[in-house]
């Protein structure tokens, strides 16, 4: 049986404790709790910008700026426009989403996009309103967002994905060696103009260890089999308050990699930046492309995590800080991914490339 991090004896998280030193020595600043699980949350002045880092501890956070992106960071970009929008979206229509993160995935010559929130009930009302709309249309509308810096990137992102649209081709660097990112491009950008499909998401739970039941397994097996390439994941329930939308975009994923497809590449962006637990879920196997630079540490997700995905998130806690996106005025903006001020034309932003410009494929490793 695979316990999760709560579940293991206080000998076995001490054991992790001291096996990561003094980073839980800040652990009562650094860790904000899910209220859901009636634990303590730190307390700050809302209104206070440039505090917001306290969340962290003094130490362990590092501020990314407004900048220029490289090309091979173009395809988890467009992801997080695109969920940026929707949840502006559904923020109009009293959606409770806290998050929104998509998955695209390539295998053998199919690709598909899969679009999750953090939780299942209420992404399933609001997934279901928009079977009926065009994605195209709500991406590209301008929202006034309740803060200063959502009404930016609304702005931003609305007049980026209109021009991406109807001249996608005009809008990117087209030589060879990027072609890789310019299909992956255009396939969302095309698989965004089809009808959406749900994908229901059921979980069993046997002496504590969470898994997706065998109704959900046969669904994902149809979506990776059929013709449809846009799913909106729904459920009638967490399985624990405390999961992620990466966690469930992670599960389909698995899925699909342990049916070892040809040439399986993977791609996840988001509103925000992934935080300390999905990091280590993702890692734990072996996730293609993320954003490598971690959020907040929300404790009670890693503590539902099974032992082994909660070693990869504490391993992630120790080796490395949280990191938290400034905007463009320079203020702290935890509830958005790393601005940008480059376009899908820029061509200084290969300069800045630090990786290679080959296509990552997810490892086969277990």
């Amino acid at each position: 049986m695979i316990k999760s991090f709560g579940q293991i004896s206080s000998d076995e998280q001490d054991g992790f404790k001291n096996k990561l030193g003094s980073c839980f020595g800040d652990l009562e600043t650094r860790v904000q709790r899910n209220e859901t699980s009636k634990a303590a949350t730190i307390e700050l002045p809302t209104k206070q910008q440039g505090r917001i880092s306290k969340l962290f501890g003094e130490h362990s956070i590092k501020q990314r700026t407004y900048r220029i992106f490289t090309k091979e960071e173009r395809l988890p970009q467009l992801l997080k426009q695109i969920a940026t929008q929707l949840y502006f979206y559904g923020a109009t229509k009293n959606a409770q989403l806290v998050e929104l993160q998509i998955m695209y995935c390539e295998f053998g010559n199919k690709s598909k996009l899969f679009i999750a929130a953090n939780k299942l009930q209420d992404a399933t009302i609001f997934f279901e309103s928009l079977i009926s709309q065009k994605i195209e249309e709500l991406i590209t509308s301008i929202y006034a967002a309740r803060d200063p810096e959502g009404k930016i990137r609304s702005k931003r992102y609305s007049k980026k994905l209109k021009k991406l649209f109807a001249h996608l081709e005009e809008r990117f660097d087209t030589s060879k060696e990027w072609d890789w990112v310019l299909n992956a491009v255009k396939n969302v950008i095309d698989i965004l103009q089809k009808i959406p499909q749900l994908l229901p998401l059921t979980y069993t739970k046997d002496k504590g260890d969470i898994d997706l039941n065998e109704n959900s397994k046969e669904s994902i097996q149809k979506a990776i089999e059929c013709e449809h390439q846009l799913y909106l994941i729904t459920g009638q329930c967490n399985p624990h308050p405390c999961r992620h939308a990466e966690e469930f975009l992670c599960d389909i994923f698995k899925y699909i990699k342990d049916s070892n497809p040809p040439d399986l590449f993977s791609c996840i962006g988001g509103k925000m930046r992934p935080c300390v637990g999905c990091s280590g879920r993702m890692e734990s196997i072996y996730f293609g492309n993320f954003n490598k630079n971690p959020g907040k540490l929300w404790l009670n997700t890693i503590e539902h995590q099974p032992s082994s995905v909660a070693t990869e998130s504490l391993k992630i806690l120790f080796n490395q800080p949280s990191y938290i996106s400034l905007s463009k005025e320079r203020k702290e903006s935890p509830s958005y991914d790393s601005g940008s001020e480059s376009d899908f034309s820029d061509e200084d932003s290969a300069k800045n490339s630090s990786i290679h410009s080959t296509k990552n494929f997810v490892s086969q490793k277990k």
